[in-house]
C-alpha cells in the first residue's frame, strides 16, 4: 500500500494551490476592470506582507544570502516577471486557448528532463519515464485537445512555450546555485525583487497613459475586487513557499510532473465554483483517473527511490 510522505503530500496542495491561483485569477482579469500590471502589481504586495512572518521566524544566520547567490535571485525575480508578462500576451494579443496553453506549458517536462541529465546528472528510469507519459495522456484527456485538431499558433504557442522555459530555469536555479540558502529567504527575497520590477514597469505606464490612477479607481469603486487580489496574493505566496519546498525534496523533473495533478484540481474548481461552473465530461473524467492512478504510480517509485539511496 502506497504511504505518502510530507514531501508528497506538500506536492499535491502545491498543485491544489496553483489551480485556485488559476481561478481567481481568470475571474479577476476577465472582469476587464483593472490591468494586469495593476493585478501582479497588489498581487506581489500581499505575496511580501504574507511571507513576512515565515521569514522572521527563519534563523537569522540561514536568512544570510553570500554576495554570488543575489545575482541568481535577481535572475530568479526576472525571469518570474518576465514569464507572467508573456503568459499574459499570448492570451491578451495572440487568441492563445486555455486549453491549448495547458498543454503547451507541459514542454517543462521536456526541458526538465535534458536540463538535469545534461548539466546535473539527473536521470528518470524507464518506469518512471512511463508512469509520466501516462499522466501526460492523461492531462490531454482532461484539457479535451484533440492533437488531430491542433493548429500551431507561431507567436502566441512560442510565449507559452517559452514561459515553460523560464519556470524550468528559474526551478534548476533554486535547487542547485541557491541550494545553500533557506528556502523561505529565497521565496521573500524573489519576491521583493519582482515587486520592484513591476513597480518600474506600472510607474512608466502611469507617466505615459494613467494606468495607475485607472486602477486606484476601480479599486476604490470595487472593495470585493481588491479584496480578491489580495486573496490571489496570499494563494501565491502559499505557492511559492510549496514549490520551493518542494524543489528541496525532489528532483526538478519529477516536481514538474507532480504538476500534472493541476489539470486535476482546476476541473473540479471549475465544476464546483458557481461563476465558472463548468461540466465535467466523460472523457474528463477518464484523464483524471488516469492522472491519478499514474501519478500514485510515480509517487510510489518516487518513494522507492528514496528508500534505495536511505539504504
Amino acid at each position: 500500500m502506497l504511504k505518502l510522505n510530507r514531501g508528497h503530500g506538500a506536492c499535491l496542495l502545491l498543485c491544489l494551490v496553483w489551480a485556485a491561483y488559476y481561478a481567481l485569477s481568470k475571474r479577476l482579469l476577465n472582469s476587464h476592470l483593472v490591468s494586469v500590471t495593476g493585478v501582479a502589481f497588489v498581487d506581489r504586495l500581499a505575496i511580501v506582507a504574507v511571507l513576512f512572518a515565515p521569514f522572521q521566524s527563519v534563523a537569522r544566520e540561514r536568512r544570510a544570502v553570500r554576495g554570488r547567490h543575489w545575482a541568481y535571485l535577481v535572475w530568479v525575480a526576472a525571469n518570474f516577471t518576465i514569464l507572467n508578462y508573456s503568459f499574459f500576451w499570448a492570451f491578451r494579443w495572440y487568441g492563445q486557448g486555455v486549453a491549448n496553453a495547458a498543454v503547451l506549458l507541459r514542454t517543462d517536462l521536456i526541458f526538465s528532463i535534458l536540463l538535469g541529465r545534461i548539466f546535473f546528472h539527473e536521470r528518470a528510469r524507464p518506469k518512471e519515464l512511463l508512469a509520466l507519459a501516462g499522466m501526460v495522456a492523461g492531462v490531454f484527456l482532461i484539457t479535451k485537445v484533440s492533437l488531430r485538431d491542433y493548429r500551431f499558433q507561431v507567436i502566441g504557442d512560442l510565449l507559452v512555450i517559452g514561459t515553460a522555459f523560464l519556470l524550468t530555469v528559474n526551478a534548476f536555479i533554486i535547487r542547485f546555485a541557491l541550494e545553500p540558502c533557506h528556502n523561505t529567504a529565497i521565496a521573500f527575497y524573489n519576491s521583493w525583487g519582482s515587486l520592484g520590477m513591476v513597480a518600474l514597469i506600472y510607474f512608466a505606464l502611469e507617466w505615459q497613459g494613467g494606468a495607475c490612477t485607472r486602477d486606484v479607481e476601480a479599486f476604490l469603486a470595487h472593495p470585493g475586487l481588491l479584496a480578491a487580489n489580495l486573496v490571489l496574493g496570499a494563494l501565491e505566496a502559499a505557492l511559492i513557499l510549496l514549490y520551493y519546498y518542494c524543489l528541496y525534496r525532489f528532483p526538478v523533473w519529477e516536481v514538474r510532473a507532480y504538476l500534472l495533478f493541476i489539470p486535476f484540481f482546476a476541473a473540479l474548481i471549475a465544476w464546483l465554483t458557481p461563476s465558472l461552473r463548468e461540466a465535467l465530461t466523460v472523457r474528463q473524467l477518464a484523464g483524471m483517473a488516469t492522472v491519478t492512478v499514474f501519478g500514485l504510480w510515480l509517487m510510489a517509485l518516487s518513494r522507492a527511490r528514496e528508500g534505495a539511496a536511505g539504504g
